[in-house]
Formats: structure tokens, C-alpha cells, sequence
């Protein structure tokens, strides 16, 4: 089956592989890339948090080049779900917490573990959230609402990443794709919103679209809502056996 990649680099070349491996022929078509903000090094450097948190593994990645102190190796780290926390001990942080793969979900678990003293928070010894610029809001405002210690540094930004209507129009009509992968709302807003706004539907007919969650999912135009399917489990692996359950369509 012919796959759209809609993620950013390098994830989407790991997902064209584990998509070959399936048999699939995967079809790139990265919608943003992340930019890394240089500014954020002195605020990753200063004070000493209770934990770290992160959300994305672009975070890890955007860390990693301005380089990890050995104490904050050594600092809990709270990832958002197993892909991300693989990335964290990966790059050699040894505390490493995992949720169970969305913000709300991660939340909570900080918000569990600060009541049952698995780590003591203080206006000295905070959270400090690494993020992207471009985020949902939901995690911080329900840390917010429970009144947890934390801080927010910005270490990476996300561009879109523009295309003809001539190569979108090739891409969609010409040896289209069964099925389109959407990682991120933001992605699928970039994808329906802009790049295919000018594009006839006609080609689009026989797509399905996977999602990542109901949150991204919200973002596919509703003439589509027959053929937008969500994935069990925010993650990829729960994704692409999402795909499986489609194979005969290829």
C-alpha cells in the first residue's frame, strides 16, 4: 500500500522504514521541520529543577545540540510516552519517567507523583518543562490548575514547509497514496487548510486518514469524517496497526 509520511524530519525517514519493513511503499511528505532557538541554553543551565519534563523527542534532539550537563543526566526526566522516554535514555539520562503517551495523561501522573513525595517540589527546585514553541496548551494548564512549581523554556521552533499545487496535485492523482498519516494537529491543518485548499477533492475520494488521536483528528474536514480512523493509543506502534487493519485496500 502507498503511505503518506506527513511528520518532519528524521522521524518520518525512521517511519518510511518501519513502513518498507511492512511492505508498504511509503511516500514522503514532511509538513513542518523544527528549528532549533540558540537563546534558550542560558535558561536550561541555570538553577537546579526537580525534574525535567518533555513532550516530543524533537526537544531531546534540540537539547542534545547544545549539550547535557552531567547533573542534569542525573536529574529525573518525565517523558511524555515510551518513544520519548527511549529518546531520553538514549541520551543518557539515567531517572527516566514515562507517561502513558499524551500531555493529560502525562500531567497527571506529575501531578500523582509530587502528592506521594516522589519528588519534592519547591519555589526552588521546580519542573522545567522543554518544549516546542508551537504546543497545545492543555498540559501546562492543568499543572497550572494543580498548582505545580514549573517553568517553561522554549529550545526549538516549527516551520511549514511549503509546496506547488503542481507537486501536490502529482502526488494526489498520480499513483496516489491509500492511506495519509497524521502525527500532529498542526500537520493536518497545514495539509487541508493550505496545501490542499486549492486542490478538487476527487483525488482525495478513496483516502483514508490515520490519526494519531481525536485531537488531531478534529482537524480533517468533516466531508472526510467517514474515512478518518484514530488510533487506540497516542503512539505510533498503535498507529501503524491502525494501517494494518487497511492493508487490503492496497
Amino acid at each position: 500500500m502507498r503511505v503518506l509520511v506527513t511528520r518532519p524530519e528524521p522521524g518520518a525517514t525512521h517511519t518510511a522504514g518501519l513502513l518498507r519493513a511492512r511492505g508498504h511503499e511509503p511516500v514522503l511528505l514532511p509538513l513542518t521541520r523544527t528549528v532549533a532557538i540558540t537563546a534558550s541554553a542560558p535558561a536550561l543551565r541555570g538553577g537546579r529543577p526537580a525534574a525535567y519534563v518533555v513532550t516530543s523527542a524533537a526537544a531531546l534532539r534540540h537539547w542534545a545540540a547544545l549539550g547535557f550537563a552531567p547533573e542534569q543526566l542525573r536529574t529525573p526526566l518525565y517523558a511524555v510516552g515510551v518513544a520519548t522516554g527511549e529518546a531520553a535514555r538514549s541520551a543518557g539520562f539515567a531517572d527516566v519517567r514515562i507517561g502513558a503517551g499524551d500531555g493529560e495523561a502525562l500531567a497527571a501522573r506529575l501531578i500523582a507523583d509530587a502528592a506521594g513525595g516522589r519528588i519534592a517540589l519547591s519555589g526552588d527546585a521546580l519542573l522545567l518543562y522543554v518544549a516546542g514553541r508551537v504546543r497545545r496548551s492543555r498540559f501546562e494548564d492543568l499543572l497550572q490548575s494543580a498548582k505545580m512549581p514549573f517553568n517553561t523554556v522554549e529550545i526549538y521552533d516549527t516551520e511549514e514547509i511549503s509546496y506547488s499545487t503542481d507537486f501536490l496535485s502529482r502526488c494526489f492523482s498520480m499513483d496516489r497514496p491509500v492511506a495519509v498519516l497524521l502525527y500532529s494537529r498542526n500537520a493536518a491543518s497545514i495539509l487541508f487548510d493550505k496545501l490542499l485548499s486549492g486542490i478538487d477533492d476527487k483525488p482525495l475520494q478513496n483516502n483514508v486518514f490515520l490519526c494519531m488521536s481525536d485531537y488531531v483528528s478534529a482537524a480533517v474536514p468533516h466531508r472526510f469524517a467517514d474515512r478518518v480512523f484514530v488510533a487506540a493509543a497516542p503512539n505510533e506502534t498503535d498507529l501503524l496497526k491502525l494501517l494494518e487493519s487497511f492493508s487490503d485496500l492496497g
